[in-house]
């Protein structure tokens, strides 16, 4: 982060100190009253008692007569050049167009996405709804110890790869597609790269509640639009590139950088993630984290919804998906998912796949916690799990101090207590496993100045993780437990 960046941040911060505790209040008492029918004094016991709001009861908005509508292109890298004009005269209106993957984003009403999808040149066309990804097991404040080596970093042996010189290179870049990034916090400052890091997410009519730019404006005037209101992507970024202040992250040397996806109600519309992925990968990711996980049914039809209507396909988005998944591996970047928190075994599950882990060409990431502070690489209760959806576990934490310690966000209204507080959290879910890898991968790709691509670097951390549970690639573990020293120490010659 620069250093006009830094007074920026500064400016504002000390403009806002004074009044801002009242004004996050109330805004957090109108989210939690929007969002869960919460009462406001029971919202603010609940602050008091440093409790999280409980995002994962957001109701998502009915589907409204105009609707957003992807639009899949028969080209897979470029648009026809008659597109926005198809789109005005089918009655629709542009919002967003990606042409790196032949896509484009309109909103218009049934008849429009009709006559749309009768455009040549169009492959589908099909209604963009908004997504949920699940939420995490549990979240406290912690008081970290910089002199003590917490038990995911001993179990995955960073301490043993820090001993031995490997803490990363600037020159590599790991992309963070999540809910932003504080870059003001005292372990990340320095690291992350403003100029890369951009927000694609829009506000959703209908829920007003989650309305993350309204928020930035009225509350933290000044700050960039990727800046982190909620605490996810944060924590997950010290996972990577924590300095050490208060811990240290898997590759503190490397760059990160911040893509906006998700907004602070955990909502994610399938086109953000495809404009995160192309964003990430033009601006140059080495390794792309997205610990992100929405399950879906591979018929691409809910329970209920009515069969003959364009609802019923959304096989485009599956489709853009891959498409996006294909143009990263294709700029050379590993792309790093979280397996989900459900519980379910993919293996057997009949009509169901997790985005975007299970999308050929992403590495899923398992969780494994300690039990009782013994055994750190027991997979936990909540992780999915399945051979053709994980590649490697690694740390994703349960309990108490078995959690997973990082970041809270100086700017969060979720956890208000962190407020300008460079405070620390122990949080747990397969969210927090996944940057364990993406920390590994940068650590190695340094290594060779950040020549790797990402099947290079899904070979060395595969090849070179501990094999747990039945021997080769099993539905728990993968192809193992991540193991940083073995991947820095056992790779291959340069290639």
């Amino acid at each position: 982060m620069g250093a006009a960046t830094t007074k920026n941040s500064t400016r504002f911060k000390r403009a806002l100190r004074a009044t801002l505790a009242t004004a996050v209040l109330s805004v957090v008492g109108s989210l939690g009253a929007q969002t869960m029918g919460t009462s406001r004094d029971h919202l603010l016991k609940g602050l008091l008692e440093e409790s999280p709001l409980p995002r994962s009861a957001v109701q998502l908005p009915s589907r409204p007569e105009a609707q957003r509508y992807i639009i899949l292109f028969d080209s897979e890298s470029g648009l026809p050049a008659s597109f926005e004009r198809a789109v005005t005269v089918a009655g629709g209106t542009l919002l967003r167009a990606i042409p790196q993957v032949g896509m484009a984003i309109a909103s218009g009403n049934a008849e429009f996405a009709a006559n749309i999808e009768r455009t040549p040149g169009v492959q589908r066309v099909a209604p963009e709804v908004p997504l949920q990804s699940g939420p995490d097991v549990a979240a406290t404040l912690a008081a970290p110890s910089p002199a003590v080596v917490p038990w995911n970093m001993r179990a995955i042996k960073a301490d043993a790869a820090w001993a031995a010189g490997y803490r990363g290179n600037p020159a590599v870049k790991v992309a963070i597609l999540d809910s932003g990034i504080d870059p003001t916090h005292s372990d990340l400052v320095g690291v992350v790269d403003a100029a890369r890091s951009a927000s694609v997410i829009e506000d959703i009519p209908g829920l007003p509640q989650c309305f993350d730019t309204s928020l930035i404006a009225t509350y933290f005037p000044g700050a960039p639009a990727w800046i982190d209101i909620h605490t996810h992507g944060t924590h997950v970024a010290g996972i990577v590139a924590a300095q050490g202040r208060g811990i240290s992250g898997i590759a503190p040397h490397v760059t990160v950088f911040a893509v906006k996806v998700i907004n602070i109600c955990n909502i994610i519309l399938p086109s953000w993630g495809i404009a995160g992925l192309v964003h990430a990968a033009d601006q140059g990711a080495d390794v792309i984290n997205m610990s992100i996980a929405t399950v879906v049914p591979r018929s691409c039809r809910y329970e209920g919804e009515p069969r003959g209507t364009v609802a019923d396909d959304c096989a485009a988005v599956l489709s853009a998906l891959n498409r996006a998944v294909a143009y990263v591996r294709g700029r050379g970047a590993l792309l790093v998912a979280a397996a989900g928190n459900a519980a379910i075994d993919f293996d057997h599950a009949k009509d169901l796949t997790v985005l975007p882990a299970d999308i050929p060409g992403v590495m899923g990431v398992s969780a494994t916690a300690p039990i009782g502070g013994l055994n750190p690489d027991t997979p936990t209760v909540y992780t999915n799990y399945g051979s053709s959806l994980v590649d490697v576990a690694a740390p994703g934490g349960l309990v108490g101090d078995d959690r997973v310690l990082s970041l809270c966000s100086n700017f969060s209204v979720v956890y208000p207590e962190c407020l300008f507080r460079n405070t620390y959290q122990y949080r747990a879910g397969t969210s927090f496993s996944a940057p364990h890898v993406a920390g590994v991968a940068a650590l190695v790709d340094s290594i060779y100045g950040g020549l790797l691509n990402g099947d290079e670097l899904q070979s060395i951390i595969a090849s070179t993780a501990d094999d747990l549970g039945k021997p080769g690639k099993d539905p728990l573990f993968g192809r193992g437990r991540l193991n940083a020293f073995r991947a820095v120490t056992e790779r291959p010659a340069a290639p």
